[in-house]
């Protein structure tokens, strides 16, 4: 009788334990929702018509960087996608201080958008795509050397002059060893600041411009497009042929041009 006794206590308390398990599965989710601050801010020890301390007016901004990025929940707990499927949101802005401490005229604070939009997966395997306004996909990017810094941007008005863009990408694989990368963009339409804030200018300023200023996208006819023929994301050695076409400017400003590279990294 006694074993039976024990028996019974023994599947009680193993359907007790198992029930408990499950249930605190259930309650502990997997985190989807990231937030992310961070801080630039580069002061030092000028020498120019007045030596002195102050922040840096050349170089990287002095900036105040938020970033929220979330995941689809859903996605993560059934674990697998029926044909397309929105993988995660992202939304990055910067507030940016610009101008000389001792100058207080020249103060100027900025609300700029950096990153903003939509991952798109599908079932097909390494095929995604994306929506919004991010970094042109342009070679691959940091933390290795960025071909978008170092193969499009440069201090010459006539040339390109941003790494970031209105657009959408799209990536899929064509062969075991080969992905396809082509995005297309609207030759950069939200470039300017959202918000402009001057709270010091002079009256001869304030005849030309107001202290707070909206962004007013005005949309040239712009355009640019990409694409990369090269190896996956995971493997060690990367190597990719890499070319871009497009419009940018208006009028007096237009420009024509079309550029083709290569890239190589090895991890």
């Amino acid at each position: 009788m006694k074993k039976y006794i024990y028996t019974l206590t023994l599947i009680f308390c193993f359907l007790l334990s198992s029930t408990y398990a499950q249930s605190s599965l259930k309650r502990s989710k997997q985190d989807h929702r990231f937030h992310y601050l961070q801080a630039n801010i580069h002061f030092g020890y000028l020498d120019g018509d007045t030596s002195n301390f102050d922040l840096s007016t050349s170089g990287p901004k002095n900036r105040l960087v938020y970033q929220y990025f979330t995941k689809n929940q859903r996605l993560q707990q059934k674990g697998y996608i029926r044909n397309v499927a929105l993988t995660s949101f992202k939304s990055q802005i910067s507030l940016d201080f610009l101008g000389s401490l001792n100058d207080k005229t020249s103060l100027n604070y900025q609300l700029k958008l950096q990153n903003v939009g939509l991952s798109f997966g599908t079932k097909w395997d390494r095929t995604s795509f994306f929506v919004g306004y991010s970094n042109i996909k342009f070679g691959h990017n940091p933390p290795k050397i960025d071909p978008v810094t170092s193969f499009i941007a440069n201090s010459l008005s006539l040339d390109l002059g941003f790494t970031q863009d209105l657009g959408a990408t799209f990536k899929t694989a064509i062969s075991e060893k080969l992905d396809f990368e082509a995005g297309f963009y609207s030759g950069g339409l939200l470039r300017d600041p959202l918000v402009s804030y001057a709270p010091n200018l002079t009256d001869a300023q304030k005849i030309n411009r107001s202290a707070v200023e909206f962004i007013n996208p005005n949309f040239n006819g712009s355009w640019l497009g990409t694409a990369r023929i090269g190896s996956p994301l995971f493997k060690s050695f990367e190597y990719g042929l890499i070319a871009m076409t497009g419009k940018t400017g208006d009028g007096i400003n237009e420009r024509y041009l079309t550029r083709i590279g290569a890239d190589v990294v090895k991890n």
